[in-house]
């Protein structure tokens, strides 16, 4: 709500605001975007041969302030993946600024057996429930 807060205050014209995060759920902790790359081998080395929980929030504003809020979640497993892999990946630098220290939508997807949900939830932003709510909100 800040962002269309302050562009209604400078008077900035938009129709509608898209707001997205997304943190992995794993053993009752929020994990978020690494710090550095000691960070992503560690969340990296938790989530390996395990499942987690993958949530994105998402927020939708109006030019009129009006919002609302939905969250989607999705299930992944990490194969078993060895310290050698996890330590070349990481070397890559893609773990870093990325919930959960990788990216399945790039080498990251080496690391991942299975995923049951929306794929794209777990890429950023889940689109087909952001369809469906668009289309809900504008009707408002």
């Amino acid at each position: 709500m800040d962002v269309a807060e302050k562009f209604k205050k400078d008077e900035k014209e938009f129709d509608i605001i898209i707001a997205c995060d997304t943190v992995i759920h794993f053993n009752d902790q929020i994990i978020g975007k690494p710090t550095d790359s000691e960070d992503a081998f560690r969340i990296l080395k938790q989530l390996n041969n395990r499942e987690h929980s993958v949530y994105t929030g998402v927020t939708l504003v109006d030019s009129s302030l009006r919002s609302t809020q939905f969250h989607e979640k999705t299930h992944v497993v990490f194969g078993n993946i060895s310290d050698e892999v996890l330590h070349a990946y990481v070397e890559t630098g893609e773990p870093i600024g990325r919930a959960g220290a990788y990216g399945i939508q790039l080498k990251g997807s080496a690391l991942v057996q299975e995923v049951r949900g929306c794929y794209n939830n777990v890429v950023g932003i889940p689109i087909f429930e952001l369809v469906k709510q668009l289309r809900l909100f504008l009707k408002k």
